[in-house]
């Protein structure tokens, strides 16, 4: 099972024949967000919304709170860095304002699909294809409280050596 629920028209009681389960199922759905409203609330309010990046691409994958109040992301930037998409993190304090940004990486390419803070700086797990192996393996490294990296690792083999996305 891949975490997900599947559902298809026998699920809804639909046999296909005829579109009124459908519709009367999307009004009644309408009708109760209508209802719930009031429950839920308004969309809360911005606090800050910042853009950082280059002329090249640019996206974060995973972002954590920090102990600070800032907020770390991990993902990957063709602007800069060695070559192809590098492992790019970028730390913020608590009003959005940039304190850094490292880019990680080699001749291939290299991207941060999670981080975590840990007590003296930061976990990345993420993936590499700058082995000698060939494909793209699996990459954990450490960095310090500022982002510059401590170590790094990379597991696999010949080809792809890593389990895929988590989603």
């Amino acid at each position: 099972m891949d975490g997900l629920v599947r559902m298809g028209p026998d699920d809804l009681g639909w046999d296909g024949a005829s579109p009124e389960r459908p519709r009367r199922l999307a009004a009644l759905v309408g009708a109760a967000l209508l209802l719930l409203q009031p429950a839920l609330g308004q969309a809360p309010d911005l606090l800050w919304e910042k853009a950082f990046g280059g002329p090249g691409e640019e996206r974060g994958i995973s972002l954590q709170e920090t102990a600070d109040g800032g907020i770390i992301v991990a993902g990957y930037t063709t602007s800069r860095g060695g070559g192809g998409r590098d492992l790019w993190l970028v730390k913020t304090d608590s009003e959005g304002e940039l304190e850094w940004d490292r880019t990680i990486g080699g001749p291939g390419d290299e991207e941060g699909w999670a981080v975590l803070e840990v007590e003296d700086g930061y976990v990345v797990a993420g993936v590499s294809s700058s082995g000698e192996g060939g494909g793209r393996d699996l990459l954990l490294l450490k960095t310090y409280s500022d982002g510059y990296e401590r170590w790094s690792k990379t597991f696999g083999g010949a080809g792809d050596g890593l389990g895929g996305r988590p989603w």
